[in-house]
């Protein structure tokens, strides 16, 4: 990582400095991380209702199904 690598160069940062930034870096990772795994769960969300609404429900099947009244076929 580029910040990393500016961290460790020989800039004359107090010990304080440092550390905070550190600090910083790791919550800004760990936020990253999160959002990342909170999209890959809507996307995972998103899908699998697609995917739900999509396959047919018994009620959908026997409305578009053929009927037999008074021995004449009826396509609904």
């Amino acid at each position: 990582m580029i910040i990393k690598s500016a961290l460790l160069s020989k800039c004359n940062m107090n010990h304080q400095v440092h550390e905070e930034t550190w600090q910083a870096l790791g919550e800004l990772k760990s936020s990253i991380e999160k959002n990342i795994e909170n999209v890959n769960y809507l996307e995972t969300c998103k899908r699998s209702l697609i995917e739900a609404i999509a396959k047919s429900s018994y009620a959908s099947v026997m409305i578009s199904s053929d009927v037999m009244k008074d021995g004449l076929q009826i396509t609904v």
